[in-house]
Order: structure tokens, then C-alpha cells, then sequence
């Protein structure tokens, strides 16, 4: 059977793909190997020959940086912007973060749940605080509502006004208070008695108030509230 005829599986010198080195990871291997079997590389800062353990490697890869740590390191710091050296503070006292004046930790607030304190003074927060207020509009009464028996939008007048709040008005209208109110009265004798004794005990409480404000108008120290 001739060269030809052969596949290309069964030809001398075949090697899978997963065994085929590329040329230019063979070339990349040749430039790191040097007589005596350390791996050895030229820095591209220093241009100093130094072992591959003084390089970093590239994450992912099995590659290096080419530049050794040293030189890396002093590329790192010179990029850095200079640290200014920090104003320390007597024991007790700080130094506040907005207007930058030493005083005492009593002027700056605890930090909550913490033993620490807030960095800037209570002034300066009072003034950031105030500068960042924003007032919250007025709330307007409203003027009209519906009623949540008939469901007819009327004038606020027209509602039953909550004597325990400011503003607060019941959710059914005057008309539709009324009528529940007639057809609870004649619903049985005994609601209506009912009804008829507990105007007569309000009556009479208007009445005793009415006439105690008088005698308190006429004699405040001698008059005693029952």
C-alpha cells in the first residue's frame, strides 16, 4: 500500500492535535531555557537575567509578566499619588472632618450601637443638615369626598366632622348617617327606648355643663367640678 493510499492517521510521523505544539509557544519555550536547567528571563526595565520564580505570572496562562516583581513594584508606587502625612490629635481631643478644627470628643456625636464617634463635629452637622433640609409642602384639606354608602361625590360640608382629629370627617355623608340612624329607631321598641333614654341622659348633661360654666364664670374658686 503506498504513502498515498494511507490515511492520514496511519502516515509515519502523525501526531493527534492535542500533541501538536505551536511554533510560537515552541519558540516562547527556547527563550526561557538556558545552559545549566534553570529557567532564566530577561527583565524588560532592569535588563537584568534573573530566575522565572522573580517574575509574576499571567493568571490563566502559564506565561509570566516581563518585567520582574522589583521593577513591577517600583512602576506600582511611582504611579501612586504621594501620601500626605495625617495631623494626629492630643488624647481626648479630634480633629473634625469638615471644618478641620481640634476639639474635644464631647463635640462629636456617638456613633449609634458603637463606642466610636461620628468624624465631624456636632456644628458641622447640624450646618449640613440644614442645608440639606427640604420643607415638605403644606398639606391642603380637602374640599369634597365621596360617600362610601351612596358613593355620590358632595362638598366636605356635607360630611360629619371626627371631633378627635383636625381635619378628619366620617367616611358616609350627613343624609346617609340619618337615614341609618331613622331605620335603627324604629326598628324594635326596645332600640328605640333605648334611644329615647340615652337623648333624655344627654340632654341633661348639656344642661349640668351649660350651668356649671355660668357659676364658674361668676365664682371660679368656689365652684367644684362634679
Amino acid at each position: 500500500m503506498s504513502a498515498c493510499a494511507l490515511r492520514s492517521w496511519q502516515r509515519p510521523g502523525y501526531q493527534k492535535h492535542s500533541q501538536q505544539v505551536p511554533a510560537r509557544s515552541v519558540a516562547r519555550e527556547r527563550c526561557f531555557r538556558y545552559p545549566g536547567g534553570v529557567a532564566m528571563r530577561t527583565c524588560t526595565d532592569c535588563q537584568l537575567t534573573k530566575p522565572l520564580a522573580d517574575f509574576t505570572p499571567i493568571k490563566g496562562t502559564r506565561w509570566t509578566h516581563t518585567r520582574c516583581k522589583p521593577c513591577r513594584a517600583a512602576r506600582a508606587r511611582a504611579g501612586r499619588p504621594p501620601r500626605v502625612a495625617k495631623p494626629h490629635a492630643p488624647p481626648g481631643m479630634r480633629i473634625c472632618a469638615g471644618c478641620g478644627v481640634t476639639k474635644p470628643l464631647d463635640d462629636f456625636s456617638p456613633t449609634s450601637g458603637a463606642r466610636y464617634r461620628k468624624t465631624t463635629c456636632k456644628p458641622c452637622r447640624a450646618a449640613m443638615a440644614k442645608t440639606a433640609y427640604v420643607p415638605r409642602p403644606k398639606r391642603q384639606p380637602p374640599t369634597e369626598r365621596t360617600c362610601t354608602e351612596c358613593g355620590v361625590t358632595n362638598p366636605i360640608a356635607d360630611f360629619l366632622r371626627i371631633r378627635a382629629t383636625r381635619a378628619g370627617v366620617y367616611g358616609r355623608c350627613r343624609a346617609c348617617r340619618n337615614a341609618r340612624a331613622r331605620e335603627r329607631y324604629h326598628s324594635t321598641p326596645s332600640i328605640r327606648a333605648a334611644e329615647v333614654a340615652r337623648a333624655s341622659r344627654n340632654q341633661k348633661a348639656r344642661g349640668l355643663r351649660r350651668r356649671l360654666q355660668v357659676q364658674r364664670a361668676k365664682q371660679p374658686e368656689a365652684v367644684d367640678t362634679p
